[in-house]
């Protein structure tokens, strides 16, 4: 994430907006939950952040192997927020490459600008899988290394991604041997991103 010199004028809009959001309704569904619409999220919240002096802008780009959107949330005072978001671009028989390009922009609008905001759009993900306790013999080296692990916003980035691509909760978090989404090292946290927007791509452009 990136952030202009000062920050103190947009924070303060973004709690102000945030006391008054509520979540979007669910208007699509797809590999069995459901989701709402970039359009409805657009609709939903853009009245809240003028309220405040907010607005966005959201920017497309492409390396040829993946394709990116980034999110900037901006304030009347100067000041912005920004991140972005991206996934690899896959080849798929029944979509040219404009169409496959389209699919992934489209998405990663829709998730760019409703984590930058704060709002869910997607059912609750909680599963069994991300409560799992530590065993006891492994405490004391948890509360040791706890700073190590994702932060707040990075766990809230992998279980949006492990929702929609229909990832197996227990068996992604097997690869990198712990528990629970919570556990994951800071240091994989790429390597986590890019595996579930592998998996991702092949269901949302497929």
């Amino acid at each position: 994430m990136k952030t202009s010199s000062t920050v103190e004028a947009i924070f303060q809009a973004q709690i102000e907006m945030q006391s008054t959001l509520t979540d979007v309704g669910k208007d699509k569904e797809g590999y069995g939950y459901k989701y709402a619409s970039f359009d409805s999220i657009v609709q939903h919240i853009r009245p809240l952040l003028s309220a405040q002096g907010l607005g966005f802008i959201q920017t497309s780009t492409s390396n040829g192997d993946y394709i990116g959107v980034t999110t900037r949330l901006i304030h009347k005072s100067g000041e912005w927020v920004e991140d972005t978001f991206t996934m690899p671009l896959v080849t798929l028989a029944k979509m040219n490459n404009y169409q496959v390009a389209g699919s992934a922009i489209t998405y990663l609008k829709r998730y760019g600008l409703s984590a930058i905001v704060g709002i869910a759009v997607d059912e609750d993900i909680d599963a069994s899988g991300e409560q799992a306790k530590p065993e006891p013999k492994q405490q004391h080296k948890k509360q040791e290394s706890q700073s190590d692990r994702v932060s707040p916003l990075q766990l809230k980035e992998l279980q949006i991604l492990v929702n929609d691509s229909g990832a197996d909760i227990e068996k992604f978090c097997s690869l990198f041997k712990v528990g629970a989404l919570p556990e994951i090292y800071a240091a994989h946290y790429d390597q986590a991103m890019e595996l579930l927007g592998k998996k991702l791509a092949e269901k949302v452009l497929g």
